[in-house]
């Protein structure tokens, strides 16, 4: 794709609709932010090479925080919607506009991938609503509970990786049945849901370092992190779930093919 000038294809901020985020809508803000700029990237209201106004300009356009913004368009650029480029500010991506599916991965990169043994693995766990942009990959209803669970990869005490893993209630349900122990929970996050899972449709991108302060995936404080992302499928190509991996570029490599566990044909 060649170079774009920002100032040849900046977009004004009164193309995008108004939206109300003072109501009691049950999806997070964030969320709702990323359902609508994804939906126009997907409806061709926004097109390849196009650069956004800033943070600021939204912030004020949707009555929100900054932090808001800037949390949505971190998802967006994880999701391959938008890119961030130096002094160009961020630009609609020509990635959206395909619909490649890149490496098949059938296991867990954070905690099997990493050039130094995994001596401790964090959890944290958060319900959630699933949005417009979830709910079409997952083929579910907008608003469903969904669960997200933050892995963090330590090796001898210092934070190699982070794992955002998106899993659906009804889902987790049915493989894991509650009430579930901590130790269940990450044999299961690490291991068990991968005996389940037959093709991930996966994307791989580098994000350098910016000014992401969420407390739930620290390592996006270091300089180079490799992002990538999976959407999972059972037996029967369903989705079932959806995995962002945040990995120090220093300490992952990734081997070219894999098989599905359970799976001894592959």
């Amino acid at each position: 794709m060649s170079e774009v000038q920002p100032s040849q294809k900046r977009v004004q901020i009164y193309r995008f609709p108004k939206l109300d985020l003072s109501g009691d809508s049950d999806v997070s803000n964030y969320v709702r932010i990323c359902d609508l700029f994804s939906k126009m990237i997907t409806e061709k209201a926004l097109t390849d090479g196009e650069t956004l106004p800033g943070e600021n300009v939204f912030a004020a356009y949707f009555n929100t925080s900054r932090a808001t913004i800037r949390r949505a368009f971190r998802h967006l650029e994880e999701d391959g919607f938008l890119i961030k480029r130096q002094g160009k500010g961020t630009i609609v991506s020509f990635s959206a506009f395909s619909d490649q599916k890149l490496i098949q991965w059938c296991h867990n990169l954070g905690y099997e991938n990493c050039t130094r043994p995994i001596t401790d693995v964090g959890l944290e766990i958060e319900p959630e609503l699933s949005g417009e942009f979830l709910s079409g990959k997952l083929n579910l209803t907008i608003g469903t509970k969904i669960t997200v669970f933050y892995l963090s990869f330590f090796s001898e005490r210092e934070l190699v990786g982070n794992c955002v893993l998106i899993i659906p209630d009804s889902f987790l349900a049915s493989r894991l049945p509650g009430p579930r122990s901590k130790d269940e929970t990450l044999s299961f996050l690490l291991d068990g849901i991968y005996k389940y899972i037959r093709m991930t449709e996966t994307s791989i991108q580098v994000l350098s370092v910016g000014d992401e302060k969420d407390r739930r995936i620290p390592v996006l404080r270091e300089k180079v992190v490799l992002n990538v992302q999976e959407f999972l499928f059972d037996p029967n190509c369903a989705p079932v779930g959806l995995c962002n991996y945040y990995l120090r570029s220093d300490c992952y490599r990734f081997p070219l093919s894999r098989k599905a566990k359970g799976d001894p044909e592959r």
